[in-house]
């Protein structure tokens, strides 16, 4: 499931798109999942990360659901 953000303003034709994906239980240690997201401008990457998420997910729904979240609260932080 892959999940994305679009911003279009329509004075300038500027375009941002945000991508965000996250895999279930990827370290077989923890049990963690891993998040990452990428904002890309005009089809450039301009802001990128991947990281464990901090709480063990007990569902594919509700990691990608955090890994949503995350990166929603991310493009509104850099909106402002």
């Amino acid at each position: 499931m892959k999940a994305g953000l679009r911003y279009k303003r329509t004075t300038h034709e500027v375009a941002i798109t945000g991508y965000v994906d996250a895999d279930f239980a990827g370290n077989v240690d923890t049990r963690k999942s891993l998040t990452g997201y990428v904002f890309t401008f005009f089809g450039i990457a301009i802001s990128w990360k991947a990281n464990q998420q901090s709480v063990v997910a007990l569902s594919t729904t509700e990691v990608e659901y955090m890994a949503l979240a995350e990166g929603s609260n991310l493009a509104k932080k850099n909106g402002k």
